[in-house]
């Protein structure tokens, strides 16, 4: 085999990341084998892997053949549920985000979920494990 790509969407990116990993990651370290093989397009990926500890690089050297395509608007790469909780407090939290209309509303504890047009924010931050 002389390359392997993979170009999937949302939770098929995810999993596409995955395959990649387990793809490009050396027989010796359980993987498949395909170092430098392997290319991998997601289109709305959502987050798959965290890289817990600060130090290590197994995150970024992902981004040699992993490529992660994300759309300003789309909620699911940022569905992870340190965003979602975020998310959920900023919501109830801030009165400024509801139209006019909706902002008494809102004072009285109406939050992300009473209204579908109640939520309008700043989507663009990473996931932090």
């Amino acid at each position: 085999i002389t390359n392997i790509y993979i170009n999937s969407y949302a939770i098929g990116a995810g999993t596409a990341s995955l395959l990649g990993i387990l793809l490009n990651t050396p027989i010796e370290q359980g993987g498949a084998g395909f170092q430098g093989k392997v290319r991998v397009f997601g289109y709305g990926t959502p987050p798959v892997i965290c890289d817990k500890s600060n130090n290590s690089s197994f995150i970024s050297d992902t981004d040699d053949y992993i490529v992660a395509v994300v759309n300003q608007h789309d909620i699911i790469p940022r569905f992870a549920i340190q965003n979602l909780s975020a998310m959920v407090w900023w919501s109830n939290n801030n009165t400024n985000v509801a139209p006019k209309d909706e902002t008494k509303e809102k004072k009285k504890g109406g939050g992300m979920f009473s209204s579908a047009s109640s939520f309008v924010g700043d989507m663009g931050k990473k996931a932090v494990c």
